[in-house]
This record gives C-alpha cells, sequence and structure tokens, in this order.
C-alpha cells in the first residue's frame, strides 16, 4: 500500500496526494504492469536498487511512461520493509522516438522500394548502406557493398574527377 507519495508523483498520475495514500500500488498499473511490478517488488526485497522504465496508469486511464530509481527500505532491524522509487516522467520522449522510429520506417521502406540506388558512405570512403535497387544496376547485393571502398566502383578515367572536392576555398592570394 501506499505510505508516502509527493505532490508531483500525485500529480503526473492526475490524483491529488490524499487520494493515493492506503492505495494498493498496484491500482496505478495494468495488468502487465502488475506482473512486472511483482517481479520488481522480488528484487527490492533481494536488497537489490536499480533503474528501469515503467508504465503506471493515470486516473483518467492514459499511461504514464516513467523512468524509476528504486531501491529496498528497511526498519530499524534490518529487515525489508518496502520499496522507495524516484519517478521522472518520459511520457514525451517515449512518444518522441516512437514518432522517430515510424518516421525511420517510412523513410526505409521508400528507400527500399525505389528503383534509384541510394546509398551512404563514411568519411573515408567506404559503403554504410545502399539500396536493394543497386542489385538490378549493378548486380550486387547490398551486402557485397557495404564497408568497400566506393571509389573501387568508379571508372579509372573518372575516379579523379569523381573524388575532387566540389569546390575549392580560395584564400587572398589565390
Amino acid at each position: 500500500n501506499t505510505s508516502f507519495v509527493n505532490p508531483r508523483m500525485a500529480e503526473m498520475l492526475g490524483y491529488n496526494v490524499e487520494e493515493m495514500l492506503g492505495r494498493p500500488l498496484f491500482s496505478f498499473m495494468d495488468e502487465a504492469g502488475v506482473e512486472v511490478c511483482k517481479r520488481n517488488l522480488e528484487r527490492r526485497r533481494q536488497g537489490i536498487r536499480e533503474q528501469h522504465d515503467f508504465q503506471f496508469l493515470r486516473k483518467d486511464g492514459s499511461r504514464l511512461h516513467a523512468s524509476l530509481e528504486a531501491s529496498p527500505v528497511y526498519d530499524d532491524e534490518g529487515h525489508y520493509a518496502g520499496s522507495l522509487a524516484g519517478v521522472q516522467d518520459i511520457t514525451e520522449r517515449v512518444k518522441a522516438e516512437a514518432r522517430l522510429r515510424e518516421s525511420e520506417e517510412k523513410y526505409r521502406d521508400l528507400v527500399e522500394k525505389i528503383s534509384d540506388v541510394i546509398y551512404t558512405l563514411d568519411l573515408d570512403g567506404r559503403i554504410t548502406y545502399v539500396s536493394p535497387a543497386v542489385e538490378s544496376c549493378l548486380g550486387y547485393s547490398p551486402a557485397q557493398l557495404v564497408g568497400r571502398s566506393f571509389g573501387e566502383f568508379i571508372a579509372p578515367e573518372d575516379l579523379a574527377r569523381v573524388t575532387r572536392p566540389a569546390f575549392v576555398i580560395q584564400g587572398k592570394n589565390d
């Protein structure tokens, strides 16, 4: 049961402090959260202190994504008496990460279906990514090209032109 909650935690969950005091910890989570919490509480009983992410249910039923720093609490005789957790709301970060993953999936889907060859190089000119279209254009699978030098695939007579800088900054006396 909840024996202490600070005003910020109550606010994050949409309650006031009085509404939360005395309530079972499990009343602030769904069934999957209860199972995770039971395992985590057992780890506290074993004396394990750790940081982990967790989802709580707010009073309105929406989810609060949180990062917890949880520690066991002991009574005066050294017996396990409960757990104390510092909680940070990471809901916006989790939503931003989900939007980023969705955007990356759309980009990857586009790049992998386009008929043009799209590639990326590292600063040493080594291929770090090449789209599947390379197979129909050059006969190589992407796996055969990743890690190889881009220069290997340029005709010798074109190599100097392709590898020279696109522009040169000239000094005052040039």
